[in-house]
């Protein structure tokens, strides 16, 4: 604490232009490899190719917060296929994309 009436200074650093281009290129490119799988899959037959970017998104999402796990993959999916698209996905299909996305994810 500084003298009375003094301002209290936080020092703040600066998040680095490249590091935040660098993590968005990965954002990106992870992105672009789980919305291979799903569209591999696509539960709804002769879809845009766009049509599972929410769920992309919410995938790619949880995996970079650590929620990698096969089984929360699957609820994600059951999850948005049945409030986004209004339909139920056939448990091993899911299980099967769940797989191959946590595959892809462990490299």
């Amino acid at each position: 604490m500084g003298a009375p009436g003094s301002a209290c200074r936080m020092r703040v650093e600066p998040v680095a232009v490249s590091e935040n281009k660098a993590a968005k290129g990965r954002i990106k490119q992870d992105a672009a490899a789980v919305r291979a799988i799903v569209n591999a899959w696509s539960p709804i037959p002769s879809c845009p190719e766009d049509e599972y970017d929410c769920l992309v998104d919410r995938i790619v999402s949880a995996l970079h917060r650590g929620r990698a796990q096969e089984a929360e993959i699957v609820a994600l999916i059951e999850s948005e296929l049945e409030e986004h698209f209004g339909i139920r996905g056939s448990g091993d299909d899911v299980a099967g994309v769940a797989a191959s996305i946590r595959q892809f994810w462990q490299g």
